[in-house]
């Protein structure tokens, strides 16, 4: 796994293979998605390689994260060409949307435009509520 803070609330994630998802190795990145967290909102961004399928323990770390983290953590972007891991999370974005939680899930075919919606995200979670 390769972390990249690439500027302030966007973290990029790149996984090179599916074992790297394991919940168990996720312990560097929490360390960083805290520090962030500190500062103001968080998207991240995973960028995913070589994966053809997802363990069902991923969704549901992830699940436990956003409902601990929202709405600090605002957005995740999963980039991966892999239909099955875009598929994971297209569901896991269902997943959140009907239990009501606020971080917002998107699959892309490429990393590009995950990043672009990703720092769109964030700006819009810092910008001053007109409420």
């Amino acid at each position: 796994m390769n972390l990249d803070v690439m500027r302030r609330g966007v973290i990029r994630v790149v996984y090179e293979d599916a074992p790297e998802m394991l919940p168990d190795r996720q312990h560097a990145l929490m360390e960083v998605i805290e520090r962030e967290l500190a500062r103001g909102p968080v998207a991240l961004v995973f960028t995913v390689f070589s994966a053809r399928s997802v363990d069902k323990s991923v969704p549901a770390y992830w699940r436990g994260v956003t409902q601990r983290l929202a709405p600090q953590l605002c957005a995740m972007a999963i980039a991966s060409e892999s239909l099955a891991v875009r598929t994971a999370a297209r569901g896991f974005s269902v997943v959140n949307t009907l239990s009501r939680n606020e971080v917002v899930v998107r699959a892309f075919e490429s990393e590009a435009p995950a990043i672009d919606w990703a720092m769109d995200q964030v700006a819009k979670a810092a910008a001053p509520s007109d409420r």
